[in-house]
């Protein structure tokens, strides 16, 4: 807690010092992990469709539970996945419920839409999740001469907003983390190779070299990538849910 509190206060205490405009990069996009989709027909007719591992392994079990049935003499194996009974489809997928998880309040996550509830979004270099990781860089940031006291903007003129951005967004998928981590390093220096003098690109390397160790290598990080891969888990499980019809 302590390096957090002198943290803040060295936030307080810089002033922002960038009066020229910032150049910013957009987010880049998440490395490509293709989704898991599934799909089913149940016995009264409707589509199963799973975008979750815990639904997709629910609906193979019952479709390989059907396939294992003895057949009627002469009787061939359907062009199509076995049916499914709907009812107990429902029961199987809210029996694997990730831990902690409720069909009904989700944590946000990208590309989800919940009825009545915000949807997720971004927090920056400063904010949300970051605010923690970065205690220990802000410390190292204060002590430096080009600190423009703007954690999305840490050298002025240049922006890390689009960077942060799309490494939350990456992290929030449940991305590969070393792909979502060298994405973020990578943006981050192109928007450093947009000065023009060289000393100026070395520092600011070496804020992108700061910010990507403390998503990278550090025990806070390890947990907030952790709870991301959780929370990416029970979002797309109550989607299936919903999505499927399933009451939790």
């Amino acid at each position: 807690m302590w390096k957090y509190s002198v943290a803040a206060a060295a936030i307080a205490m810089i002033a922002v010092v960038n009066a020229q405009s910032t150049i910013n990069t957009p987010p880049p996009p998440p490395p490509s992990f293709p989704p898991v989709i599934v799909e089913g027909i149940r016995i009264d007719g409707r589509r199963v469709l799973c975008t979750g591992t815990q639904c997709a392994d629910v609906l193979r079990d019952m479709q390989m539970a059907v396939m294992a049935e003895p057949l009627p003499y002469e009787a061939t194996l359907p062009d199509t996945d076995p049916t499914v009974d709907g009812e107990a489809f429902c029961e199987n997928l809210a029996d694997a419920r990730p831990s902690g998880c409720s069909a009904s309040n989700p944590p946000p996550s990208p590309g989800i839409t919940v009825p009545g509830k915000q949807p997720w979004q971004a927090n920056g270099c400063g904010t949300g999740g970051f605010a923690n990781l970065f205690a220990d860089v802000i410390l190292t940031l204060a002590s430096s001469n080009y600190y423009s006291g703007n954690l999305d903007a840490p050298y002025p003129g240049v922006g890390f907003r689009g960077a942060c951005d799309g490494h939350d967004q990456c992290w929030a998928m449940a991305g590969e983390r070393e792909a979502c981590d060298r994405s973020f390093q990578r943006s981050m220096e192109s928007a450093c190779d947009q000065l023009g003098e060289a000393n100026a690109r070395g520092a600011c390397y070496g804020f992108a070299g700061l910010y990507r160790g403390a998503v990278s290598s550090t025990n806070a990080s390890d947990a907030a990538y952790q709870n991301s891969i959780k929370a990416r888990a029970c979002a797309l499980w109550a989607n299936d849910m919903r999505e499927n019809g399933c009451e939790d």
